[in-house]
C-alpha cells in the first residue's frame, strides 16, 4: 500500500508541476521557429521537442497512476464524462494526420491536445483527497499570480521597450526582409502602442482568458474566507488572498481584452443565477442544464442570425471574426470528412479568404469552428460530446462527501505542504531555466527570482491557514469546498464563452490550466469505494491492460514525435553550424551537406531541415537548392510562401541560364501560389512580375499581355478593399510603380 501511495504521489506531484509550469513558458509545434525571435536575437524560439516532453511526463504520469492502481488494492475508476468524447476526437484527430498538408505539425498538435483530456481524467482519479485538490488549486493560482505579475511588468516597462525598439528597428526589419515602409512594420507598431500586455501567454486575449478562469477561482476562495471569517479567525489570509485575486483582476485589465472581460461578466451573471436558484436547481437538475444548453443555442442562434442578416457582427473585432467563420464554412465543407489537421488552418483559410477580410489568421477564433476545420464532423461531434457530457455530470451529480473535520485525509501536515510547495517552486524556477531560450545570467537570474518569489508566496496564501492553523480552514468542509467549486465551474464557464471568439482552447499553458481546473470539480463528484470482486481473468485483464495501452501510447509518442524530432533538431543546428564554412569542391564533400541530409532523413514529415538547405544553397548551388526546395514543398505542399520561394529561384536560375523551362517553371510556381492564395493582390503581382521577365526573355506577347491583365487585376483587387482598411492596403509608391510597369508592358507589345 505504501509504495502504490508513493507511485501515485509522484504521479500527482509531476501533473500539478506541468499544470503550474506550462503557462510561464513558450512554447511551439513548429520546428522552423519565428523569425521575429531571430530578428531581435536575444532568446531562442520554444522547440517542439519541449511540448513532446511534457506529453511524455502526461502520459508516463498516468501509467504511473495504472501501475499503482494494477499492483494495490484497486480503487474503481472515477467516470468523469470525459471519455467517450476524448476517444471521438482521438479518432478523427489521428485521420486528420494521414490528410494535413504538413504532417509534422498536425502530429505534434495532436499529441499534445490529446493528452489534456488524458491529464484530467487522471487527475481526477489521483485527486482523492480535499488537500490534494487544493495543493492543485493553490498551485494554478500562484502561477496566474505571476502571469498578472508578469502583464503589470509589461506595462510599466513599455516605455523603456518602445525606446529599445526604436533603436534597433531598420536592423531589425533587415533581418527579416521587410522593408520599413511596409504594412507588417505599421501593423507590429499599432500593436505595440495598443500596450496590451500578454505575460508569457502569445496573445492578450489568450491572457485574459486564462486569467479570467483563475480569477474565479480566487474570488470562490475569497468569498469563503470573508464570509467565514469568525469561525477561521484569519482575516490575514482573508486579505492576502484578495490581493492575490485583485492582482488577476489588474492583469485581465492590462490586456485589454474585451472579451475577456465580457466572458467574465457572463460568469458572473451565472454564479448570481445559480446562487439564486440554487434550490429549484437542487430539485431539478436535468431540467437545468437542459434550459441552460437551450440558452446557449438560442444565443448562438441569434449571433449567426445576425451575421447571416447583416452581413457582419457588431464592432469590428467581432466582424473579423465572422469573415473568419464565413471562410471557414467553406473550408469546412471541402474537408468536413477528414479536417485539415491541426495547425494547418492558417494554410488552408487563405484559399478561402475574402478580399475585404484584411487578415491572414493561422484560426478562426472559435472552439466549434476550429474543432470541425481541424478535425472534421467527427472532430466537432467528440468536442461537443466532451462539454455536454462534462457540463451534464456537473449539474446532474451531487458533490462526493467530504471527510468529517479534521480528518485526517482533509488536512495535510504543515510538513507535507512545505515539501509540495518547495517541489513545485523547484519545477516553476529550476525547471523553467531551460525552457527561457536565452543563455544571459542576468536575465535567468532575473526572471528566476520573480517568478520564484511570486509563486511562492502566492501558493502559501491560497494554500490558507493549512500551514499556520492546521483544520482552521483546511479542514474544506464541503460546503466550502462546494462554493469554491462553484467559482471554479462559473471560470470553465466564462474560458468557453470566450473561446468561442478566442483560441485559448489550442494553446497549451492556457488549454492545460483549463483541463487542471476541470480536474478539480470534477474530483468533487466521485465518492470513494471499493473494487468489486470479479473473476481472477477479468481482474487480471482490468489491472494490466490499461497499463500494457499506456506504455504502448508513450512508445508510439516517443517514434513518431520525440526520437525524430530531437535527432532532426540535432542534425540541423550540426548543419547550419557547418554552413558557415564556404561552399568549394564537391557539394556532397562539403561537411553540411551529410548534416542536412541526416536532418531531413530524421523526420520525414518535417520539411525544416530542407528549407534550411534551400537557404544555404540559393547563392551557390541554386539548382541543389531548387531540389531541396521541391522536395520541402513534397512535405508542406499548402504552403504559399515555397512556391513563391521556389518561382524566385527558377527565375533567377533562367536569368542566369537562359534555359527555357526554367522560366516556365517560375510561371507554374507563381500560378501554384496564387492557387492557395487566390485574392492576394500581391501575390498576383508576383506573377506578374514573373510573365513580364518570362516575357521579355522568351520573346512571348502572350505572356507579357497575361502579365498587364494580372498588373491591372490586382490594383482591381486591392480597389475591393474595405474603405477604412489602410495596413494592407497598397502604398501609393507600390501602386505607383505597378503603374509604370503597365506602362512598360504596354510599349513592349505597341500598345498605347
Amino acid at each position: 500500500m505504501k509504495v502504490q501511495r508513493r507511485i501515485e504521489n509522484l504521479s500527482l506531484f509531476v501533473l500539478i508541476g506541468l499544470v503550474a509550469l506550462r503557462p510561464l513558458v513558450g512554447e511551439s509545434y513548429d520546428p522552423a521557429g519565428s523569425t521575429l525571435t531571430e530578428a531581435l536575437g536575444v532568446v531562442s524560439d520554444p522547440q517542439p521537442l519541449t511540448t513532446l516532453v511534457f506529453d511524455l511526463l502526461v502520459l508516463g504520469s498516468t501509467c504511473g497512476w495504472l501501475l499503482a492502481r494494477a499492483m494495490g488494492s484497486p480503487r474503481t475508476y472515477r467516470r468523469t464524462g470525459l471519455e467517450w468524447g476524448a476517444v471521438l476526437v482521438a479518432v478523427a484527430a489521428v485521420v486528420s494526420c494521414f490528410f494535413a498538408g504538413n504532417k509534422r505539425l498536425a502530429i505534434n498538435a495532436t499529441i499534445d491536445w490529446l493528452c489534456l483530456p488524458i491529464l484530467a481524467i487522471t487527475l481526477v482519479q489521483l485527486l482523492r483527497e480535499p488537500w490534494q485538490r487544493r495543493v492543485l488549486l493553490a498551485a494554478v493560482l500562484a502561477s496566474a499570480c505571476v502571469e498578472a505579475a508578469q502583464c503589470l511588468e509589461q506595462y510599466f516597462s513599455f516605455n523603456e521597450t518602445w525606446a529599445h525598439y526604436q533603436s534597433i528597428k531598420p536592423d531589425f526589419w533587415v533581418r527579416q526582409g521587410v522593408e520599413l515602409d511596409s504594412s507588417k512594420v505599421e501593423l507590429f507598431e499599432q500593436r505595440m502602442r495598443a500596450r496590451e500586455a500578454t505575460g508569457f501567454l502569445p496573445h492578450s486575449n489568450v491572457a485574459g482568458s486564462y486569467l479570467v478562469l483563475c480569477c474565479f477561482a480566487g474570488l470562490g476562495l475569497i468569498a469563503t474566507l470573508w464570509s467565514n471569517l469568525k469561525q477561521s479567525g484569519n482575516a490575514l489570509i482573508a486579505f492576502l488572498c484578495t490581493v492575490g485575486t485583485a492582482l488577476m483582476l489588474v492583469g485581465i485589465v492590462l490586456t485589454k481584452s474585451l472579451g475577456a472581460l465580457l466572458s467574465g461578466l457572463a460568469g458572473l451573471v451565472l454564479w448570481i443565477i445559480a446562487r439564486r436558484f440554487a434550490t429549484w436547481i437542487d430539485a431539478h437538475r436535468a431540467r437545468a442544464w437542459m434550459i441552460a444548453w437551450l440558452c446557449v443555442v438560442a444565443g448562438a442562434g441569434a449571433v449567426i442570425g445576425h451575421g447571416l442578416y447583416r452581413g457582419s457582427l457588431p464592432g469590428w473585432s467581432l466582424t473579423f471574426r465572422w469573415q473568419y467563420w464565413q471562410a471557414s464554412s467553406n473550408l469546412i465543407a471541402d474537408h468536413w470528412t477528414t479536417g485539415v489537421g491541426r495547425e494547418n488552418f492558417g494554410r488552408h483559410y487563405l484559399r478561402y479568404k475574402s478580399i475585404e477580410s484584411p487578415e491572414e489568421v493561422a484560426n478562426p477564433h472559435s472552439l466549434f469552428v476550429q474543432a470541425a476545420a481541424d478535425w472534421g464532423l467527427l472532430g466537432l461531434i467528440g468536442v461537443l460530446v466532451l462539454v455536454l457530457q462534462a457540463s451534464f455530470r456537473f449539474i446532474t451529480l451531487p458533490p462526493a462527501r467530504s471527510p468529517p473535520t479534521g480528518g485526517g485525509s482533509a488536512t495535510p501536515s504543515r510538513s507535507t505542504t512545505i515539501v509540495w510547495a518547495i517541489g513545485l517552486l523547484l519545477v516553476v524556477t529550476v525547471g523553467r531555466l531551460p525552457l527561457l531560450g536565452s543563455t544571459d545570467p542576468n536575465f535567468l537570474y532575473y526572471s528566476t527570482v520573480i517568478t520564484g518569489f511570486v509563486w511562492l508566496l502566492g501558493f502559501f496564501v491560497f494554500m490558507g491557514t493549512t500551514v499556520t492553523q492546521g483544520s482552521a480552514f483546511g479542514g474544506f468542509h464541503s460546503a466550502r469546498d462546494s462554493n469554491v467549486s462553484m467559482a471554479v465551474a462559473v471560470g470553465l464557464f466564462a474560458f468557453l464563452v470566450h473561446d468561442m471568439i478566442n483560441f485559448a482552447m489550442f494553446v497549451p499553458g492556457s488549454a492545460t490550466t483549463f483541463f487542471g481546473l476541470l480536474s478539480y470539480w470534477m474530483a468533487r463528484r466521485s465518492n470513494e469505494s471499493a473494487e468489486p470482486k470479479l473473476d481472477v481473468a477479468v481482474s487480471f485483464a482490468r489491472r494490466w491492460f490499461p497499463l500494457g495501452a499506456g506504455v504502448a501510447a508513450m512508445v508510439l509518442v516517443c517514434w513518431i514525435g520525440v526520437i525524430p524530432v530531437a535527432s532532426a533538431q540535432s542534425h540541423l543546428r550540426a548543419a547550419q553550424q557547418a554552413a558557415s564554412i564556404p561552399l568549394s569542391g564537391s557539394l556532397q564533400e562539403h561537411p553540411a551537406s551529410g548534416r542536412f541530409d541526416a536532418a531531413s532523413a530524421s523526420d520525414p514529415f518535417d520539411p525544416t531541415a530542407e528549407v534550411a538547405r534551400t537557404q544555404w544553397l540559393r547563392t551557390s548551388a541554386p539548382r541543389a537548392a531548387v531540389e531541396a526546395l521541391t522536395t520541402a514543398m513534397g512535405r508542406d505542399p499548402f504552403n504559399v510562401g515555397l512556391p513563391r520561394m521556389r518561382a524566385k529561384l527558377y527565375l533567377d536560375l533562367a536569368q542566369s541560364t537562359g534555359d527555357d523551362g526554367d522560366y516556365l517553371a517560375a510561371i507554374d510556381d507563381a500560378h501554384r501560389a496564387l492557387e492557395l492564395y487566390p485574392l492576394n493582390p500581391a501575390g498576383v503581382v508576383s506573377l506578374a512580375d514573373v510573365q513580364t521577365v518570362a516575357g521579355e526573355a522568351l520573346k512571348s506577347e502572350k505572356l507579357l499581355r497575361e502579365a498587364l491583365a494580372n498588373y491591372n487585376r490586382a490594383i482591381q483587387l486591392d480597389d475591393q478593399r474595405l474603405s477604412w482598411e489602410t495596413l494592407h492596403r497598397m502604398r501609393v509608391g507600390e501602386k505607383d510603380e505597378i503603374l509604370a510597369k503597365i506602362r512598360r508592358v504596354r510599349e513592349r507589345i505597341g500598345e498605347p
